[in-house]
């Protein structure tokens, strides 16, 4: 969720320049996308079969725990180049633009310098918020973090919970599934009320980094949780075959050490 708040606030604040025009920092969120779109591919058709080549098989918990892992280096990223915008100079001549707002409230302004290039920024009652001189680009490496988690952890659950439920739950559990996100971004909401001192209107004011810190703290604690309750987890035995690579079939088996084929009630399963 810090990809629709927090990461965007941060980008109000940064330079925005960008061939001769503005960016809005909403539209970095296509870097998400376009890892998980480009990267899917490699990592299932390159990756994994490396990985089996060497002997190292990922099981789907193992997965979910390399996406988490990839989240909370997300964060962190982003704390960092909270710390380097703060400490970066202001952009004089945005202090120095002319900018106007429409009904004097909060927003996105635009302003004219030098009868050239259009700037953008954040404004709240009408006064532009102090721009650093640190691009906007530099959040680019946060954004694909997460598409990388998205990879391994979320789509890996789909699998999870299509693959170790009875068919007629199927529906049921995936919806529980998604049920998961939402409360993942009440959650993202509860902590942005929490820590609302550190998340001033004017971010220089404020400490942005402190609240990706405890973020990458909570998960880091969420991935210990999880890695322990991953090792004691079985494939629950509802009637299905579970075919492995190396030949036979299995009732029970750890979902650590589950293979990537899923023969399933219906038909063949999916990676």
């Amino acid at each position: 969720s810090q990809m629709a708040s927090n990461f965007q606030l941060q980008g109000f604040q940064m330079d925005l320049r960008t061939f001769g025009t503005s960016l809005s920092p909403a539209s970095l969120n296509v870097f998400d996308s376009l890892a998980v779109m480009l990267l899917i591919p490699l990592v299932d058709r390159i990756l994994y079969p490396c990985l089996a080549r060497l002997g190292v098989r990922l099981g789907m918990l193992t997965k979910i725990g390399i996406g988490f892992g990839f989240a909370m280096a997300s964060v962190l990223v982003a704390a960092f180049v909270e710390r380097a915008r703060r400490s970066a100079p202001m952009r004089h001549d945005m202090e120095s633009a002319m900018w106007t707002l429409g009904g004097g409230g909060d927003g996105w302004l635009s302003a004219s310098v030098g009868g050239n290039a259009t700037l953008c920024g954040a404004a709240v009652g009408g006064k532009a918020l102090p721009v650093s001189s640190l691009s906007v680009w530099w959040q680019t490496p946060q954004y694909m973090l997460i598409g990388f988690g998205e990879i391994f952890a979320a789509i890996t659950c789909y699998e999870l919970f299509y693959a170790t439920v009875p068919p007629h739950m199927r529906s049921v559990c995936q919806s529980i599934n998604l049920l998961c996100t939402a409360v993942g971004a009440l959650a993202a909401a509860g902590l942005n009320s929490v820590c609302a001192a550190w998340i001033p209107n004017n971010l220089n004011d404020g400490h942005l980094d402190y609240v990706f810190f405890v973020l990458a703290g909570g998960m880091a604690a969420n991935l210990v949780l999880f890695a322990t309750i991953a090792c004691t987890f079985e494939r629950p035995t509802i009637g299905e075959s579970i075919t492995n690579e190396g030949g036979g079939e299995s009732g029970a088996e750890p979902l650590l050490a589950l293979s990537d084929t899923v023969i399933d009630s219906i038909g063949p399963g999916v990676r």
